[in-house]
């Protein structure tokens, strides 16, 4: 069956009315806002759905083209980064997901901010913790990155000082990883309320975990009498 495009009407105080052509299967299918709002339309054969949303153009645009070929989230690659526009706007495409329950576009727009997070100098982290919600998968990564990072420049005045964030930073250890390296699942886990967790979703972790189970299986070598009794047996065995 072919895609059905339908013509999204977006209206707020930043931009003029803005019509975006989405995929009606897949905003339904990604949003659970926008399933909502077809189904308490479901009656109206005309029905054009318009909603408030108060970003940019730019985001709105690119908000419009993942709906219609959603993809999967970024695997964190050091040394690397996304393309501009996700430098500046993954923050506010994380919003909008998370505003219109888009589950499948927040952990999108996460992976492309943990990504370039390095890169935002006196970026939104104030604004994160005071508008993202309580442990909502951003807000744990921007703790985490903060509290991190803090604990890395001292007492030294930075971009960070004066959020309560900061003071995570009396919580880090030698154990602490840099939060870019967890897994994403690790952002939405019970484990990611944790400075020092030592989950699944540490790639360190499961390295040791791993050559921990591999020592185990190792051989262990015979010593004193049972050793002398094996290399015993095996003498007699080589002059028969």
């Amino acid at each position: 069956m072919p895609s059905r495009f339908v013509d999204l009407t977006v209206e707020n105080d930043v931009e003029p009315l803005i019509t975006l052509s989405v995929t009606k299967e897949n905003l339904i299918e990604q949003s659970t806002s926008f399933k909502k709002l077809f189904l308490d339309n479901s009656n109206s054969s005309e029905f054009a759905p318009r909603c408030c949303l108060a970003y940019n153009k730019i985001v709105l645009l690119k908000f419009a083209s993942w709906i219609n070929h959603p993809r999967p989230p970024k695997t964190y690659a050091p040394a690397s980064y996304s393309p501009e526009f996700w430098v500046d706007n993954a923050v506010p495409m994380w919003f909008l997901a998370y505003e219109i329950g888009a589950s499948g576009l927040e952990r999108y727009a996460l992976s492309h901010f943990i990504q370039n997070c390095a890169l935002v100098l006196f970026g939104p982290w104030r604004m994160i913790e005071q508008k993202a919600r309580w442990q909502s998968s951003l807000r744990r990564f921007s703790d985490h990155w903060i509290a991190w990072n803090c604990s890395l420049a001292g007492s030294e005045n930075n971009e960070y000082a004066g959020l309560r964030a900061a003071e995570l930073a009396r919580l880090v250890t030698d154990e602490t990883r840099d939060p870019r390296i967890y897994d994403l699942e690790h952002w939405y886990s019970p484990c990611g309320r944790h400075m020092n967790p030592s989950c699944e979703h540490d790639p360190v972790y499961r390295k040791k975990e791993l050559e921990a189970i591999q020592e185990m299986k190792q051989p262990t070598a015979d010593w004193g009498e049972e050793f002398e009794r094996s290399a015993k047996s095996r003498s007699l065995n080589e002059s028969k």
